[in-house]
This record gives C-alpha cells, structure tokens and sequence, in this order.
C-alpha cells in the first residue's frame, strides 16, 4: 500500500531531490539515469535544493545517511531508488539490472 502511495505521488508530477551524496554525485551515470527516468516519468528534478520535495537516494545512500544530510531542515519524504526503477522498467520493458 506505501509503495503505491508512494508511486502514485511520484507519477503525479511531484518534485524530486537528488540527494549529492556518493553514487548519486550529480556527475554520475547512476545519477543522469535517475534524472533521465525521472522527468520520462513527469517529474520536476531539483538538485542542490532543500524544500519539501520528495528525496530520492539511490540503494547504496542510506536513509539515515540522507537525513544527517538534511540536518535540521523539516525532513521530506525520503525514498529508495528501486520502486522507481520497477516501474519505469516494466514501462519500457527492460530489466532493472541494466541500470545498475
């Protein structure tokens, strides 16, 4: 039922924010796949903002690393990369791993 939710929110056209963080360095290919993925899908991606907009972290970026990030700011909607990348996947009919 999260997941879900949490599909239906991000396909909805909410906001994304890619965290800095290690892997997810906006110079990264595992990053520009992540934006890519994420405006076919009709999202607006910010980077280097920190608001209400939902947070993205791909897998090896822990939830707590993210938050300490954060720091004191009202904590957004923090989520995992991988139902993301489900989805999009069975739209386009490729395996997940080949994003990895």
């Amino acid at each position: 039922m999260k997941r879900e939710l949490e599909e239906n929110l991000f396909l909805n056209g909410c906001q994304i924010y890619i965290a800095p963080l290690g892997s997810l360095s906006p110079t990264t290919w595992r990053s520009k796949i992540l934006v890519k993925r994420a405006q076919e899908a009709g999202a607006e991606v910010y980077r280097h903002q920190l608001d209400s907009a939902i947070c993205l972290a791909c897998n090896s970026v822990s939830v707590m690393k993210l938050k300490s990030f954060l720091n004191e700011a009202s904590p957004p909607l923090v989520l995992k990369a991988d139902w993301l990348c489900d989805c999009l996947d069975e739209q386009r009919k490729l395996p997940f791993d080949r994003y990895r």
